[in-house]
């Protein structure tokens, strides 16, 4: 009976810590994009909605602030995204396609015109940890943060 109470509080500790280590660095997809920038969103144009599974596919215009990491960044950028359409009211809270233009934004992209893999409204403290910091950064649900 204690050999059995072991195993399962074993297979629960190994459970929490391989959860909370997936959601703790950040994601190859992240890592590997060739845009890591601060920026402002200066255009936001719905390209294609998908009636049958209600899915928008939006390309959004950024004028760079600050490139991170020596990320060589055009001036001005291009990413898309796919979201939930508006109407339907329900949103994911990992949803991160619902850009505003003039938004200062934390936002990687795969290459120019791709594919969007973080988005982030930012602050001057967000900023300060992402230029400083931005390999201690976390991730979870297309979100960075930084905990001290």
């Amino acid at each position: 009976m204690k050999r059995k109470i072991y195993k399962i509080i074993l297979v629960f500790l190994l459970t929490a810590f391989s959860v909370s280590f997936c959601f703790a660095a950040l994601p190859p997809e992240i890592k590997n994009s060739k845009i890591k920038a601060i920026a402002t969103v200066k255009n936001i144009k719905t390209t294609s909605v998908s009636e049958s599974s209600l899915r928008v596919t939006k390309h959004i215009i950024f004028k760079l602030e600050k490139s991170i990491e020596n990320t060589v960044v055009p001036k001005e950028f291009l990413g898309y995204c796919e979201s939930v359409r508006d109407d339907v009211g329900v949103v994911p809270e990992n949803d991160l396609c619902f850009p505003k233009e003039n938004e200062n934004v934390f936002v990687t992209i795969t290459n120019n015109g791709g594919k969007i893999t973080s988005y982030t409204i930012s602050s001057s403290k967000l900023e300060k940890q992402i230029i400083n910091n931005f390999d201690k950064m976390k991730y979870e649900f297309g979100r960075i943060y930084y905990e001290e």
